[in-house]
């Protein structure tokens, strides 16, 4: 599971009027408010999680690959 806070969701996604869940009144608050609701499933199912915030895409591609036992691309 990749995981990113509200701001950094904000930031990669502009949180628009484009994602039909988060058109209506505060996009970040409904972000954060289905983030929530649903974080436990996806904890629930991955065999890692993986924060991504601040991390370019290698960055997080070695994390990832560490996190599931595997030290090489």
């Amino acid at each position: 599971c990749l995981w990113m806070e509200a701001e950094e969701a904000a930031r990669r996604t502009g949180l628009d009027a484009d994602r039909p869940l988060l058109a209506a009144g505060d996009p970040g608050g409904r972000w954060r408010e289905l983030m929530e609701a649903r974080r436990h499933l996806y904890e629930e199912v991955a065999r890692a999680v993986v924060a991504t915030d601040g991390r370019t895409p290698d960055e997080v591609a070695q994390a990832t690959l560490r996190a599931v036992g595997s030290a090489t691309v």
